[in-house]
């Protein structure tokens, strides 16, 4: 506040005093120098910057015989910091000049206008055609030394950044209007202005460069067109570490006008935090992952939290209705799937509910739900059911007239023919039917689920015993 009040007493004293320093690094801008850029970043996000710069000839008057130097050597030093705040970057420039000479001034250090600016990010470059922000910013007359560096009064700024992305090459412009005090540099008006940057940027991972260039004519440059200064500047940066960026620049002026300078060189570094770091390397950026040092196995579960998620073994068992195990294929899909081949009964999975599939030969399929808990060897026991049929079996004679006598299947459970349908599992069975006097009838049968199948069964007589009588003859 006290540069504030110095340098309003100095402007009663000096009302023709303006800034003729019209081209200020940009703020927070990751691929140009001058020119500001539209993307944002989350926040609390913070940015720091400090340049050293060098220009010659910045402010000219040659509205007199012989060509003056009002600002003639410049050392300038550029503080810039950059804070995001709910989808705003609010910014900062304090200006400090280390070395200033003209022909009507001794050499003297000061400070220079301090600037504080706000950007509104209107489209985001990455989901847009293009990006496009609004800022805004305040120019205060702190200046301290007594050459054309500061304005006697409050300024302002409003422009448009605009910005797209090309493969690796980046497209800017910037436009708006600057309003501040009126001032006369010789038979030149200096008042309110408009002012234009563009610039296009190459940039890779760890190297950039940029052409740019800059422009601002006086609204009264229609009354003389030295009013209108321009600029061209060659710049580059390179990234010392993942937090700090050294960035430096030449430019030569392309007119003669106030703010045109012979030439400039400036360099310096900036602290550049990633702005949406993933230390983990999971593809889950810092702010959103739960676990930003520990990456996320993506395997389907829960890969959206960023951590790495336990896994707990389960063991399936699969009976029959008398509770005996069978091999059994099955297949577990919930989170993610598993298949168990047969043999196979523990599988390692993530917690939470699954859809069960188990399959037996000879069998229904058991389909259903299991919520596997965060348990180690936690147990799942389903029971599937035979696939069955039925059989019904008689006897008859080779004329046809039926013969009691009694069969099994597959050698178990003797019974009479002719009695109740059997119930037996599908597919094939070996049937042995036997009587008294007859010779015993093997016979195969394939029975398919839900069906009963009918068989008559002839059996051939046994040769009669000979008798008595005939053994004496």
């Amino acid at each position: 506040m006290m540069w504030a009040f110095v340098s309003l007493a100095m402007a009663q004293q000096l009302p023709d005093r303006f800034n003729g320093q019209v081209m200020r690094p940009s703020i927070d801008a990751q691929k140009t120098l001058w020119a500001e850029q539209s993307a944002t970043a989350p926040d609390g996000y913070a940015t720091f910057r400090v340049y050293t710069q060098y220009a010659n000839g910045v402010v000219r008057d040659r509205s007199t015989a012989v060509t003056q130097r009002l600002v003639d050597d410049l050392l300038e030093f550029d503080l810039l910091g950059a804070w995001h705040w709910r989808g705003l970057r609010l910014g900062a420039h304090i200006p400090i000049y280390g070395l200033t000479t003209g022909d009507d001034a001794t050499t003297q250090p000061g400070l220079g206008d301090i600037a504080f600016d706000v950007k509104a990010t209107v489209l985001e470059g990455e989901t847009d055609p293009f990006g496009a922000a609004i800022i805004a910013r305040m120019l205060l007359p702190t200046t301290s030394v007594q050459i054309p560096l500061g304005s006697t009064g409050l300024g302002s700024e409003i422009f448009v950044a605009a910005d797209r992305d090309i493969d690796q090459f980046t497209l800017v412009t910037n436009l708006g209007v600057r309003i501040g005090p009126q001032a006369r540099v010789g038979d030149i008006g200096w008042d309110d202005q408009f002012f234009g940057r563009v610039a296009v940027a190459l940039s890779g991972d760890r190297f950039g460069g940029s052409l740019e260039g800059g422009l601002q004519t006086n609204f009264a440059s229609a009354e003389n067109p030295a009013g209108t200064a321009a600029e061209l500047l060659l710049a580059g940066h390179a990234k010392l570490t993942d937090l700090w960026t050294l960035r430096g620049g030449a430019s030569t002026g392309l007119s003669t006008s106030p703010g045109s300078p012979l030439f400039r060189v400036l360099a310096g570094i900036s602290y550049e935090p990633d702005p949406s770091p993933d230390n983990d390397r999971d593809g889950l950026v810092d702010r959103e992952d739960g676990c930003p040092r520990d990456a996320e196995d993506p395997d389907g579960y829960e890969d959206y939290d960023g951590c790495p998620d336990a896994s707990y073994s389960v063991q399936v068992m699969v009976t029959d209705p008398d509770g005996d195990p069978l091999e059994a294929l099955v297949v577990l899909d919930g989170v993610e799937s598993h298949h168990l081949d047969l043999g196979d009964r523990v599988a390692t999975v993530h917690p939470g509910l699954y859809r069960l599939i188990a399959k037996v030969d000879g069998y229904d399929s058991y389909v259903g739900e299991v919520d596997i808990p965060a348990v180690q060897g936690h147990q799942v026991k389903v029971e599937v059911s035979p696939r069955q049929g039925q059989v019904r079996v008689w006897a008859v004679d080779e004329v046809g007239n039926r013969v009691a006598a009694r069969f099994t299947i597959d050698g178990l459970d003797s019974q009479p023919t002719g009695g109740e349908p059997v119930t037996v599992r599908t597919g094939e069975h070996a049937i042995v039917v036997t009587a008294d006097g007859y010779r015993a009838a093997p016979v195969s049968v394939n029975v398919a689920h839900g069906q009963t199948r009918a068989l008559s069964v002839v059996l051939d007589r046994l040769p009669a015993a000979p008798s008595s009588r005939d053994d004496d003859e």
